[in-house]
């Protein structure tokens, strides 16, 4: 990504990173996706930014969500298989 002076680059880091933070809620893979797309952003962002610093804080903290919250949910899904079997219409 080239640099550019407007600070449109620094502000498309921060976006991916806000949306790996609200993706790590709702969706962890997408959180996981957004995250990775923030951080590989601001790595080819070569300038001095007020948006990019943020926006790679916000997708380390929207991958490091976005993993915790997944790992839990295996866990979770692995202690109660009876939940499984209701979600999937079984009772």
């Amino acid at each position: 990504m080239v640099s550019k002076g407007d600070g449109s680059s620094g502000l498309l880091v921060w976006s991916f990173g806000m949306l790996s933070m609200i993706f790590a809620i709702m969706q962890p893979i997408g959180g996981i996706a957004f995250g990775i797309v923030g951080l590989v952003l601001k790595s080819r962002f070569k300038g001095d930014d007020t948006w990019a610093k943020p926006g790679k804080t916000l997708s380390i903290t929207g991958l490091i969500l976005s993993i915790t919250i997944l790992i839990f949910s295996f866990i979770f899904a692995y202690m109660n298989p009876g939940l499984i079997s209701q979600i999937q219409g079984g009772y």
